[in-house]
């Protein structure tokens, strides 16, 4: 009884400390930024107080030439293609898929529960004869790995990207 109450605490705990990863930050020059960021989707706060998001076109000596895909200020910096002006930025944000293992255990565990639990019906049903047991085997071949997977996309969702930090140094 003792160690379902502690479950739930546990689980929680193991979800939020992945969130509490620490971010990766770069120092960069402006003439570095090209290769780091060129083609990816960055989040920028400006030092206006606006904040967009977008894709990376191009890293020109004067600014950023970028797709802002969403915008705190659509009238100063409205969806689309769009220059950044240089002055304007100080840093940038990148977050990062860091993977599938939630999902992959999640489902590793769900069909582990699943074998067993269908193992100990289809025994318990084979003893006893007849049909009766083949509901509760279906459901408890599809349930825990349902709840395995859905459990698994869940933290990835959650905890599945890292934010790296890119601060621009003066040339």
């Amino acid at each position: 009884m003792h160690i379902r109450r502690a479950l739930g605490p546990a689980v929680l705990m193991i979800l939020f400390s992945a969130l509490l990863t620490a971010e990766e930050r770069l120092d960069l020059r402006w003439r570095d930024l090209d290769s780091a960021i060129t083609g990816k989707r960055v989040w920028l706060p400006m030092n206006t107080g606006v904040r967009i998001s977008g894709t990376i076109g191009e890293v020109q000596p004067a600014g950023l030439r970028m797709d802002i895909r969403n915008t705190s200020d659509r009238k100063t910096y409205p969806k689309g293609p769009a220059s950044i002006p240089r002055a304007a930025v100080s840093t940038i944000l990148m977050r990062k898929p860091v993977g599938h293992k939630g999902l992959i255990v999640g489902a590793i565990v769900g069909g582990g529960i699943s074998a067993m639990a269908v193992g100990v019906l289809a025994r318990i049903g084979r003893n006893e004869g007849g049909d009766a047991f083949n509901g509760p085997i279906a459901a408890a071949t599809i349930t825990p790995a349902a709840i395995g997977v859905l459990s698994g996309w869940l933290f990835d969702a959650v905890a599945g990207y890292r934010q790296k930090r890119i601060v621009i140094r003066a040339d």
